[in-house]
């Protein structure tokens, strides 16, 4: 989940926040500050704090009514006592009448952003367009520079310091797509070899035709091919006209 419904659908009781935002907004006993950079209709991004059970402690409802059955205060007091308790179905693929609906474990990541006003923002123009031409300048001097195929393993750790990057930039409050930076290392690693397929025939061209009547067809070949020249031969007595 990437995103929360930060204002329901206008109702005739004049109540506007989502059911996060109405929870927080009572804890905190004051309105919530529109500190929050929406990207879309009545959304703002949602802080993802880790797993569930991880970072939100969760008990069975019917450990729940046992203990209560049975009297265990200790137990129910290790539960509840200090917290704010959400009730509902732990099951993320939990659907209403009008679509997905937003489990527990959606809503206490939401409540707990809105509380301690954790919010994050968007990257800039300018940093999303720094993230993407710094990762395809790198993809492509390492697809000119080196030869195929050992430039992949270059592309592939380039994608993989750009998904680094994200998720630091994330964990830091701004969110960065990563799909323009990957699209753009594709993009220049291709070029690059586009390049380094046309630019060598170009370049054997004019070098076999500066040399074509000075040097020995055979040995032009092998110079053009890169491969070594062969270094035996012979001693003869000639004459030079």
């Amino acid at each position: 989940v990437r995103e929360l419904q930060w204002v329901a659908a206008p109702r005739t009781d004049g109540v506007s926040l989502s059911f996060a935002g109405r929870i927080a907004a009572a804890l905190a006993g004051r309105a919530l500050p529109a500190a929050a950079t929406e990207i879309g209709a009545r959304a703002i991004p949602l802080r993802y704090y880790g797993p569930r059970h991880a970072v939100f402690p969760a008990a069975s409802m019917a450990d729940v009514l046992l203990a209560a059955r049975a009297g265990d205060q200790a137990k129910l007091r290790a539960w509840f006592q200090g917290r704010i308790v959400l009730i509902g179905a732990e099951d993320p693929q939990d659907r209403g009448a009008d679509g997905p609906t937003a489990n527990a474990e959606i809503q206490a990541h939401a409540v707990s952003m809105l509380l301690q006003r954790d919010f994050l923002r968007l990257a800039s123009p300018l940093e999303q367009w720094t993230l993407l031409i710094a990762a395809a300048l790198l993809a492509g001097l390492a697809a000119y520079t080196i030869r195929w195929p050992y430039s992949l393993p270059v592309a592939f750790l380039d994608a993989a310091a750009v998904l680094g990057v994200v998720l630091v930039a994330q964990a830091h409050g701004v969110i960065l797509h990563a799909v323009g930076a990957e699209l753009g290392i594709v993009i220049a690693t291709a070029g690059a070899y586009v390049v380094n397929l046309v630019v060598p025939d170009r370049r054997r061209e004019l070098l076999r035709n500066a040399f074509a009547g000075r040097i020995s067809p055979n040995v032009l070949d092998i110079v053009l091919e890169g491969a070594a020249l062969p270094l035996e031969g012979e001693s003869r007595a000639v004459t030079l006209m």
